[in-house]
């Protein structure tokens, strides 16, 4: 996704003083012979257009979100007056006129709290509307982080000119404190990142999730089954990493058996169609490789030595594997099994453990070991 509103919140701070000489220019604008000095009317023009996008954009993406944040006073206190005085201020940059800053003048007035309520309303978990969003998504995405923490950048910017426009025109005062003020908030805001990602609330609704799928899409083709998953599971905030398994098919000459030997890592849903399993890693995306190389090489040793001939791979995988090759959370066995695998959440290629499958007739054979 674009970062419409943290480009804008560093074009902003880094130029406010650009900024700071088109509200001069704008005051000495009655004056014909002033209009162009230092090229002013040049950086007026500039800075309203970026104006004018980054307006139009926050508006539409809270214009979508309403009714996530229908409980907070975030619409009443920061984004109606933010945008009211928006407005005022981009008419001075169209129109320089007395009667333009006029109007500017007397709405701020009436909106002299707005950037301590803007800011109090951001620093308060209870109150900042990513927050609320995050507690409406309950599969806690990334995306539904980005695109609020992205609106608090725009946020945040507009609320920086609009204090710098405001102390050109009505009086001088040093708006580096908001800017300070600001840095430090969304810092703030940007390390409760970290907290969602070892909260492990989303966990309870994907089973949820998965179950209405499969409900959903049950004449879907396996590959795309496995692919939309993927891409539900990539954009979860989350330091888990996953193994997705759908299973079609129920031949009788297929081997398709597995064990967990973890508590609470596994989903599975099944109906007359197919099965599908996600495992949920909680150290894959932290182990290091050297730690998945021995994971992979004991499951083949153990293999190698042990599973041959008539064998009930379903107690062999719980009794023996489950027991001696450790750090493996989740062992499945497959043999000419209809399947496809992916892994999720994770740079490596090859997910959190390893995969050895290969593939003949369009059923697969092999082994899916996924790390504690």
């Amino acid at each position: 996704m674009t970062k419409t509103g943290v480009d804008f919140f560093d074009d902003i701070t880094h130029n406010h003083k650009d900024f700071s000489e088109v509200v001069t220019a704008i005051k000495q604008s009655f004056t014909p012979s002033l209009k162009n000095t230092n090229g002013a009317d040049n950086k007026l023009q500039e800075f309203n257009l970026k104006i004018s996008q980054i307006s139009s954009i926050l508006n539409s993406k809270l214009a979508e979100s309403e009714n996530v944040i229908t409980d907070s006073d975030y619409f009443s206190k920061v984004a109606i007056p933010t945008s009211t005085l928006m407005r005022y201020m981009k008419d001075c940059l169209n129109h320089p006129v007395p009667q333009a800053v006029k109007n500017f003048q007397e709405a701020y007035k009436e909106h002299l709290e707005l950037v301590e309520n803007v800011l109090t309303q951001l620093e308060h978990k209870s109150t900042n509307p990513l927050t609320l969003a995050m507690n409406a998504d309950p599969l806690k995405t990334r995306t539904t982080f980005n695109k609020w923490f992205d609106i608090m950048n725009g946020v945040l910017g507009q609320v920086i000119l609009l204090e710098t426009f405001a102390s050109g025109l009505l009086e001088e005062r040093d708006t580096n404190d908001v800017i300070e003020r600001s840095k430090k908030l969304l810092c703030s805001i940007q390390s409760w990142e970290n907290d969602y990602k070892k909260d492990s609330s989303y966990w309870r609704f994907l089973k949820h999730y998965v179950e209405l799928f499969q409900r959903d899409n049950f004449d879907m083709k396996m590959e795309e089954q496995a692919d939309r998953l993927k891409e539900v599971l990539d954009t979860i905030l989350t330091d888990d990493s996953f193994y997705l398994i759908v299973h079609q098919g129920k031949e009788i000459s297929a081997l398709f058996e597995f064990n967990v030997s973890v508590e609470d890592q596994l989903i599975e849903s099944n109906n007359q169609e197919s099965s599908i399993m996600i495992y949920r890693s909680k150290y894959g995306n932290s182990v290091e490789v050297t730690e998945l190389e021995q994971l992979q090489k004991d499951v083949t040793e153990k293999t190698e030595a042990e599973i041959s001939g008539d064998i009930n791979y379903k107690d062999h995988l719980k009794n023996q594997f489950g027991k001696t090759v450790h750090n493996a959370g989740f062992i499945c066995v497959l043999a000419g099994a209809h399947a496809c695998v992916r892994s999720a959440n994770i740079g490596r290629e090859e997910g959190p453990g390893f995969v050895q499958l290969s593939t003949s007739d369009k059923t697969s054979t092999g082994v899916v070991v996924g790390y504690i």
